[in-house]
């Protein structure tokens, strides 16, 4: 605090001494954070739990949480993942021909990409084109895009993003 009142940095030695000191703190429970962080000193529960490990099946499935009802595989969502490129790819073909241009500059091929993102957020697998034409058409479709209802429960189920829970979604859809 020095610092901001006087404008003048402390000496290296003041430092040493406040680190000590801050560390003395700490270790008597001061300065632990609330959420996130290191404690410097463990509670007494901690050591308990450390004291006998628990073993939980995993069902020998690396990775996956117990309980997980979900069968997600990685070649159902790289394919959903090639859909989605390909979407982006007629999203940038109808957004030249609109345009009358011979490519997009980065924002346009951003703006793009966000687009895609969000009818894949909004819409079957199976309307997805039909939904980024009009969209590029008519941009006031945009505000009419939502999320759906399965994918939010997958957000929330799985504690990700709304766009990678969308991916999730459709790579477990038939």
């Amino acid at each position: 605090m020095t610092l901001f009142h006087t404008g003048r940095f402390p000496q290296a030695e003041e430092l040493e001494l406040a680190q000590e000191k801050f560390v003395e703190q700490r270790e008597k429970g001061y300065f632990n954070p609330v959420v996130g962080g290191v404690p410097m000193i463990e509670s007494e529960d901690e050591e308990q739990n450390e004291a006998a490990p628990q073993n939980k099946p995993t069902n020998g499935m690396p990775g996956r949480p117990e309980g997980s009802k979900d069968q997600f595989s990685r070649e159902n969502i790289q394919a959903t993942i090639y859909e989605v490129e390909a979407l982006n790819s007629i999203a940038t073909e109808k957004m030249l021909e609109k345009l009358g241009a011979e490519s997009l500059n980065d924002d346009q091929e951003k703006m793009i990409s966000k687009l895609c993102e969000s009818v894949v957020c909004a819409s079957e697998k199976e309307n997805w084109t039909e939904t980024v034409i009009s969209c590029v058409n008519d941009f006031n479709a945009i505000e009419k895009l939502g999320t759906l209802e399965k994918v939010l429960t997958l957000s929330e189920a799985h504690k990700l993003e709304i766009y990678p829970s969308a991916i999730l979604y459709h790579s477990n859809e038939s």
